[in-house]
């Protein structure tokens, strides 16, 4: 299953990345990966939006986020899928004092206003 990104601010220089998972790939991890690529290559402090079709990803991002990426053990368990990827992404969000906000486009839809979804799908 391959994810990846593109960095579009205007006053950087376009960045394209992508990549593929393997063992048990499914398009949640995929999009959690993207997620976690994407938070590992920006500067700490930084403040960035992340556009995903995933509703899923961004439902679980949002939950982690409104308890300041800081779970409780029972917590952390209740997470099923991808445990260790957003364990990692809390990790990163954490110590590199991000400010990520997380949005959602229509999937493969002509009526969808960001080109860029269909271009790294």
């Amino acid at each position: 299953m391959s994810f990846g990104f593109v960095q579009i601010e205007t006053s950087s220089p376009q960045i394209t990345f992508t990549s593929t998972t393997s063992l048990w790939p499914s398009s949640c991890r995929a999009e959690v990966m993207a997620i976690l690529s994407t938070i590992i290559t920006v500067p700490k402090g930084a403040t960035i939006d992340i556009f995903t079709d995933s509703k899923s990803s961004i439902d679980v991002f949002n939950h982690l986020k409104s308890n300041n990426f800081r779970l409780s053990t029972r917590q952390t368990l209740k997470i099923m899928n991808n445990l260790h990827i957003w364990n990692i992404i809390c990790e990163i969000m954490i110590s590199n004092n991000l400010q990520v906000q997380l949005h959602h486009v229509k999937a493969h839809s002509k009526d969808n206003p960001d080109p860029y979804n269909d271009y790294i799908d």
